[in-house]
């Protein structure tokens, strides 16, 4: 449900209106990544598991109408230059390792970049106080929270909160 989350909040956001996606780790059922990626002109994976995530590149290339590649997760990982979105759905940084910090260069955050961090506990991540300073869009992992359930509530009642 974090793409869900990230997606919503995207979609009004007018930094991203030619959209590329780097999302590092996505651990959530498919179905949502591939109804997330509808809006998207093309992202790319990256995870820890190589087959994880080339499978899950396969199956959006395949669903999805944007183009998806696979880049491997590596120590010092360079987000790509041309990206507009990037979203961390590791566990780094979730409490109770709450100052853990991801090992990729952040040195490539500007202000036309949106960052969205799942982590819900605590909200403030060491990916979120980096980017906000960069002039960053940032989302964090509680505020993807309430927008999930928000769409839950309309989904289960019918009733838009």
């Amino acid at each position: 449900m974090v793409w869900t989350g990230v997606i919503s909040i995207a979609r009004s956001c007018p930094k991203t209106s030619n959209v590329l996606l780097t999302a590092l780790r996505p651990w959530n059922g498919p179905g949502s990544i591939v109804r997330s990626h509808t809006i998207l002109r093309s992202s790319s994976i990256s995870a820890r598991l190589a087959k994880r995530g080339r499978d899950l590149v396969t199956l959006l290339n395949t669903k999805a109408p944007a183009h998806v590649e696979y880049v491997p997760l590596t120590a010092g990982f360079k987000l790509p230059p041309e990206g507009d979105i990037v979203v961390n759905t590791t566990s780094i940084g979730l409490y109770p390792d709450v100052d853990g910090q991801l090992d990729i260069n952040l040195a490539m955050l500007h202000d036309r970049i949106l960052v969205a961090d799942g982590i819900h506990n605590t909200p403030d991540t060491h990916l979120i106080r980096t980017a906000r300073p960069k002039g960053c869009e940032v989302l964090d992992g509680l505020s993807m929270l309430v927008n999930v359930c928000a769409i839950c509530i309309d989904h289960w009642t019918g009733i838009a909160v």
